[in-house]
């Protein structure tokens, strides 16, 4: 199931709970003491920054699940941490686990991804880079920050436009440059705003659409490359679907416009 960029952190994290949800479920011998190492080690930051970084993008029904089933498996820890360890415990604390990541697979995380607007989307990418960082060196994934690593420099364009996602839909930036691959369905437009501290250089990898800028228009489509001075009014339409583009400048915050919406 392919995620938001801006998700998968929080996906990846998830590998890590599957496999200690059987493990628990089986009753495999120390696995009451490895979920008390992991819960300290990653998963209770993992759910402390689902509620603050997740909860405001989601309805009030999917948030109170949320809480609720993080505070109970809280209490399973709570019990083993208190010398309670029995296969019955570890079994129950197994089963919530699972279900709750597989809820959040196939059902919050898409709400997440149908509701939220590009630019919370991007906020919550450079949010959860943080998260990316800290796993790093994880124990539990020994592989994750050399996978990561890797995966932060390089982008299958093609794949990603294929699973249908809009707004910002994979950025990286290095000490000097900042990158961002979007992708917008049609008739989508991105309202006329102003750049006044970066040029931007855009490239048009797929689809047609138009760039405005200072009243002077110019089509868009495949092989275009556009070079938009800083301090230049811009207005960006896709006239199909989807118009998929590249924009890379001098690395600064999210160069995004403020708001956007369909056009007219």
């Amino acid at each position: 199931m392919k995620r938001h960029p801006a998700l998968e952190p929080f996906s990846r994290d998830h590998n890590v709970g599957l496999i200690l949800a059987r493990e628990l479920m089986r009753g495999d011998e120390g696995v009451g003491q490895k979920l008390v190492a992991v819960w300290h080690d990653e998963m209770r930051d993992h759910f402390e920054m689902e509620e603050q970084l997740l909860s405001p993008l989601a309805s009030a029904e999917s948030v109170t699940r949320l809480v609720d089933e993080h505070r109970r498996f809280a209490d399973f820890v709570g019990q083993l941490e208190n010398g309670k360890d029995n296969l019955a415990l570890l079994e129950d604390a197994g089963t919530l686990l699972d279900a709750h990541i597989r809820w959040e697979e196939r059902e919050f995380f898409p709400e997440i991804e149908q509701t939220a607007t590009p630019t919370q989307l991007t906020q919550l990418a450079k949010a959860t880079d943080e998260i990316e960082n800290r796993r790093a060196n994880s124990k539990w994934a020994p592989r994750r920050g050399e996978l990561m690593a890797r995966r932060k420099f390089t982008c299958d364009s093609v794949y990603l436009s294929k699973e249908g996602l809009t707004g910002p839909i994979w950025a990286t930036e290095t000490e000097d440059l900042d990158c961002t691959l979007l992708q917008w369905n049609e008739g989508h437009e991105i309202a006329s705003h102003v750049n006044d501290e970066v040029d931007v250089v855009m490239t048009v990898l797929q689809g047609q659409g138009m760039i405005e800028i200072d009243g002077a228009k110019t089509i868009l489509k495949q092989g275009v490359i556009v070079v938009i001075p800083k301090g230049a009014r811009r207005r960006i339409t896709s006239e199909t679907t989807p118009l998929v583009y590249l924009n890379v400048h001098k690395r600064r915050r999210r160069l995004m416009p403020q708001s956007s919406r369909p056009a007219r």
